[in-house]
């Protein structure tokens, strides 16, 4: 798998908070640094079949009752996976 991203982690960022205020209607959302890891949809849920993807895990929080693990595809921008 190339582990170069072609998207940066501020584009990364911004996507993780776009997409769960999309979701959550939350506003005054803020997220971490985002890192670089190996996704794949069957750590998630097991037992559905998945490719290795390069992704950033980005936490988006809004200090509060919002917390979300957001995983962006690192080369295509796609969310491609949250955890709640």
């Amino acid at each position: 798998i190339d582990t170069s991203p072609t998207l940066t982690s501020t584009n990364a960022e911004q996507k993780a908070i776009r997409h769960v205020n999309q979701a959550s209607n939350v506003q005054n959302l803020s997220s971490n640094d985002p890192t670089l890891v190996i996704y794949n949809q069957q750590f998630i849920q097991q037992g559905t079949p998945g490719d290795n993807k390069l992704a950033w895990n980005v936490e988006v929080s809004n200090g509060g009752n919002v917390r979300e693990f957001v995983f962006v595809d690192a080369k295509n921008g796609k969310i491609i996976g949250t955890i709640s």
